[in-house]
């Protein structure tokens, strides 16, 4: 009977043990859920902070970018606005009239425009008699036939345009240069119109702002008057060789 009695009593403790086991599992377990929602729900925080801190420093980087280029706008406007123009006035040029025992000349008078000076003018033009329907070679490295290279320094803007004579200058055997003075049958080929005379040459300068230009100049010149404009140009690429630098 006391067995019996001792039995039920350590069988009903141990379901006691077990039971408050259970519980306390289930209480270890609840809080260990809302632990990890906790670390969840912070771990999101951080992420939409994270998203938040980059959207602003990219709205950010575009701010700066955007206002880097209107910065590099406003100064690409200041130096096309400020920097110097070289070029040849239309009319200005004019060649001489081509006589036996003189030198085939043409006269190049060169502006600057702009609002600064240029630096470092470096001018080379060429005189050339151009067969009719041909068009001028543009080239600057003949031998026998050279061109006229000219170093101008400094040009200041409203300066009086400079002078260039540009004479037909041929290369001797000894290396010499010397100008050429005309033919009888050169001057019956320009004046009868189986020739033109055709002048072209190059200006490169810098500006005050480290920025390098060049100007290109062409001109076919007909016997009609040489010192007035011409009724009809001989050359389209002529014309199309005059150009300028976009370098702004």
């Amino acid at each position: 009977m006391l067995a019996t009695v001792l039995y039920s009593f350590f069988a009903g403790w141990q379901l006691y043990e077990i039971h408050q086991g259970s519980s306390d599992t289930h209480i270890l377990v609840t809080a260990a859920k809302r632990q990890a929602d906790k670390a969840d729900t912070i771990s999101a925080s951080i992420t939409e902070a994270v998203r938040q801190l980059t959207a602003s420093a990219g709205a950010a980087q575009q701010q700066v970018t955007a206002a880097q280029d209107s910065v590099a706008a406003i100064k690409r406007q200041m130096r096309q606005d400020q920097r110097p123009w070289l070029f040849i006035p239309a009319g200005s040029e004019r060649m001489l009239p081509m006589e036996m025992g003189k030198d085939i000349v043409d006269e190049v008078y060169i502006v600057n425009g702009g609002k600064t000076f240029a630096r470092n003018v470096v001018t080379n033009f060429c005189l050339r008699m151009v067969k009719k329907g041909e068009d001028p070679d543009f080239n600057y490295s003949d031998h026998f036939f050279s061109c006229v290279t000219s170093e101008m320094g400094t040009f200041f803007p409203g300066e009086a345009p400079r002078y260039l004579r540009v004479p037909v200058v041929t290369t001797t055997r000894a290396g010499t240069k010397r100008t050429v003075h005309p033919l009888q049958k050169d001057i019956d080929w320009f004046n009868g119109g189986d020739y033109y005379v055709a002048v072209y040459g190059t200006i490169s300068y810098d500006d005050d702002f480290g920025h390098s230009h060049w100007t290109k100049y062409c001109r076919g010149i007909l016997a009609v008057d040489v010192s007035k404009p011409q009724p009809k140009a001989p050359s389209k690429k002529c014309v199309d060789y005059n150009d300028a630098d976009r370098n702004n």
